[in-house]
């Protein structure tokens, strides 16, 4: 399967992307060199995902846009769109030990999608293209991994307006996302909405913590 053959290749450019960005890192950012080495994982994690999910945004929209023009959902491709996605969150539980118990939920949850997806048709299936509608939803909020990194690499007051973009953009890309999915509230998707609800709170601990980062810096 073709989507099996990119989440593969994905793992494998993910995992060889962090020694020359840690080394980057240190040359250009003013605090990344002095930070504890499961620190720099987490920076350079959320450094590469947030590039990686707006590339992820611009190949949805060139590649399925025209496509969802004409209400057609190509399994390979959306499947291999969503492998590149979850193997950020694979390399990410492989490289950091320490990450919070609502963000390694968050991980593992969309590992299992990811496998329901394989064996989903997603011309037919709702849940399906629920699935696909929060992936892509999560991949707008591509600014906020960026600045959950580079905070570790910058004083935070640089980084007044990367946090109230990001902070605007998950609160907004949320509530949209969270309206439309309950909007297609069915019966027959419970067992879907009790996984994404690992997710969801994820996303509600996450933007909590950006708010009151946002509120901080602007007093």
């Amino acid at each position: 399967m073709i989507e099996i053959l990119v989440f593969i290749l994905s793992l494998f450019l993910l995992q060889h992307a962090y020694e020359p960005v840690q080394k980057q890192l240190e040359q250009v950012t003013p605090k990344f060199k002095d930070l504890q080495e499961h620190k720099k994982y987490y920076v350079v994690k959320n450094l590469l995902k947030a590039t990686y999910l707006a590339i992820l945004c611009l190949l949805t929209i060139i590649l399925f846009g025209p496509y969802w023009l004409y209400d057609v959902w190509p399994n390979t491709l959306l499947n291999s769109l969503a492998s590149m996605y979850v193997s950020n969150d694979v390399i990410g539980l492989y490289k950091i030990k320490d990450l919070k118990t609502s963000t390694r939920l968050h991980h593992y949850t969309t590992m299992i999608f990811l496998m329901i997806s394989y064996s989903l048709d997603f011309q037919e299936s709702k849940m399906a293209k629920l699935m696909f509608l929060y992936t892509f939803a999560s991949a707008l909020t591509f600014p906020v991994n960026a600045y959950l990194g580079l905070r570790h690499c910058f004083d935070e007051d640089e980084l007044n307006d990367v946090c109230g973009v990001a902070y605007y953009t998950y609160a907004i890309v949320c509530f949209i996302n969270w309206f439309l999915q309950f909007y297609y509230l069915e019966q027959i998707l419970w067992p879907y909405y009790g996984l994404i609800s690992f997710v969801v709170y994820d996303d509600i601990v996450l933007l909590s913590w950006l708010h009151k980062k946002h509120t901080k810096l602007n007093l």
